[in-house]
């Protein structure tokens, strides 16, 4: 995914990276029962989950009061909410997404 794909911002030094993959966008849904038809019809109440959610791929072991922190106190939660969920939408649809190798492509029918 390209760097417009993640968010970055820092906190007494530290960078932090907000991002998804596959299997990043899989671990919400789980961890956080996150729904992308919800994200997508505008249900703001996860805006929370979904930034605390984006903290698994760079940094796993962060401490939920951290991130709380975090949300608190960062900026354009509106803005934030419409990246988050452009980020999560690309990485959960790329789980769709056909083979990119042709010759290993596995075929299947129905019968």
């Amino acid at each position: 995914m390209a760097n417009n794909d993640r968010i970055t911002f820092e906190s007494n030094g530290t960078k932090y990276i907000l991002e998804f993959d596959r299997d990043t966008a899989v671990k919400a849904e789980r961890a956080f029962n996150i729904s992308l038809s919800e994200l997508q019809s505008g249900k703001t109440y996860l805006v929370h989950d979904l930034f605390a959610a984006a903290f698994m791929k760079h940094h796993p072991h962060i401490k939920g009061s951290v991130i709380e922190e975090f949300f608190k106190n960062i900026t354009n939660k509106s803005e934030l909410y419409s990246k988050l969920v452009t980020m999560y939408a690309a990485a959960a649809g790329s789980l769709l997404e056909e083979p990119e190798d042709e010759g290993k492509a596995i075929s299947w029918k129905a019968e």
